[in-house]
């Protein structure tokens, strides 16, 4: 029999063999020209050169520069060019797989399971098969925005996270603090995220540790590393406030009634909801205008991990995926309803989303037994997802980006040409 550790190496080659062709097919001419935001995040990021570090930039309509310094060092050794500006974003999507098979790995094949069964090493794989190639996840890692960055901070915390629930190693909630600052210097959702990895060490200290000692040495193992990374950010903001947010949320407009700020959350939450199933994004930048952001077969199976989910609530991973779709959701519920749905604002939601999809192979398995056919079964609808989502993005989706990707020429021109939003 093939040991745990040769199939977990061969998961990993085949996690990033079919990721890399997914995002890099045709990198970065899909889509072919550049949008005007993608320009002033070159402006952005070219702006900190030979200056002294900055936080935060107010350029743009307002950025964290963190994922803008990594476009800088990008555009020096590659030069000004599309390749440039969107290989942070494609890189941070291939990585996001390896780290969503090691989550599902650690969550699915148990520590105390010696010789765990074939199924057991085969899920991870179908679970990070199915994040690579789902069209939500990849199509935003062949442009140059940002949450793909995001969200490799986010899956390295949540791992860190998952190591420290197996291990009880205290040098793991370190390591989570550490990534969950870098996702706070990160794109907007990522000011919220602490709440996952905080929620988790609340949970730990509860029902974990009995003495307040080593409670108090927990919080501290998180919380120190976590606020000494956001610490230059935080000095930022006591100075100036976050020009982004302060135009998106309607929570922050005095001119509007309590209850047109009420009638702006429920119609966000419909719109919300329907996202995955209903109607998405309508911006063709971001999604074939309307479709929703699951495929049928996709959309599902994340219904019937959820519901499991939420029968199973007091349970670590059940809750914590539950704590952080919820909260993936938030910042666009509170921003504007004609922003809505929004798939780049809710794409943290994915990890949640291919967690509750593992759930219910494994739900699947649970109740039939028959673990090859399973498996065979498996892969069946994996391929019939695949080819829906890379046909609808690659057939379809393709002519729709020739009016929201704009800008025509060299990137190297038109930094120059346009001028930039302050």
């Amino acid at each position: 029999m093939i040991s745990p550790k040769s199939i977990r190496v061969v998961s990993l080659i085949i996690i990033s063999i079919v990721g890399w062709l997914v995002v890099f097919y045709q990198f970065p001419l899909i889509p072919q020209h550049l949008n005007i935001d993608e320009v002033e995040f070159a402006q952005l990021a070219l702006s900190l050169d030979g200056k002294a570090y900055a936080p935060y930039s107010p350029l743009a309509t307002g950025h964290t520069t963190l994922y803008y310094y990594v476009i800088l060092l990008c555009f020096k050794l590659f030069g000004i060019t599309a390749f440039g500006l969107r290989l942070p974003a494609a890189l941070s999507g291939v990585i996001n797989g390896i780290l969503i098979y090691m989550i599902m790995y650690f969550l699915f094949v148990k520590k105390e399971d010696k010789k765990p069964s074939m199924f057991s090493l085969f899920l991870p794989l179908a679970t990070a098969l199915t994040f690579v190639t789902m069209r939500w996840q990849f199509q935003f890692a062949r442009f140059s925005f940002e949450v793909t960055f995001l969200m490799m901070f986010e899956l390295l915390s949540l791992l860190f996270i998952i190591l420290h629930q197996r291990t009880k190693s205290w040098k793991w909630l370190l390591a989570a603090g550490i990534a969950a600052g870098l996702a706070f210097n990160s794109y907007l959702p990522g000011r919220v995220f602490v709440a996952i990895p905080g929620l988790y060490v609340l949970w730990y200290i509860w029902s974990q540790q009995k003495h307040w000692k080593e409670r108090f040495q927990t919080i501290l193992s998180f919380f120190i590393p976590f606020l000494i990374v956001i610490t230059p950010l935080l000095m930022y903001f006591m100075q100036a406030r976050d020009v982004r947010v302060y135009q998106l949320s309607y929570v922050n407009n005095e001119m509007l009634s309590l209850n047109e700020k009420i009638s702006f959350f429920t119609e966000n939450v419909r719109k919300t909801a329907g996202i995955f199933h209903i109607q998405g994004d309508l911006n063709g930048k971001q999604n074939y205008p309307g479709k929703p952001a699951l495929n049928p077969i996709m959309g599902i199976l994340f219904v019937i991990g959820m519901l499991y989910s939420i029968r199973k609530i007091k349970v670590f991973p059940h809750f914590i995926f539950l704590a952080y779709f919820v909260l993936s959701l938030i910042p666009t519920i509170l921003t504007y309803p004609w922003e809505n749905p929004h798939m780049l604002r809710t794409y943290t939601s994915i990890p949640a989303i291919v967690f509750w999809i593992g759930t219910a192979f494994w739900l699947i398995y649970n109740k039939f037994k028959r673990q090859y056919l399973i498996m065979a079964f498996i892969t069946a609808l994996l391929i019939i997802s695949v080819v829906y989502d890379l046909r609808t993005y690659f057939i379809y989706q393709v002519p729709i980006f020739d009016a929201a990707f704009e800008m025509r020429g060299p990137l190297h021109e038109l930094v120059v040409k346009i001028k930039l939003k302050h």
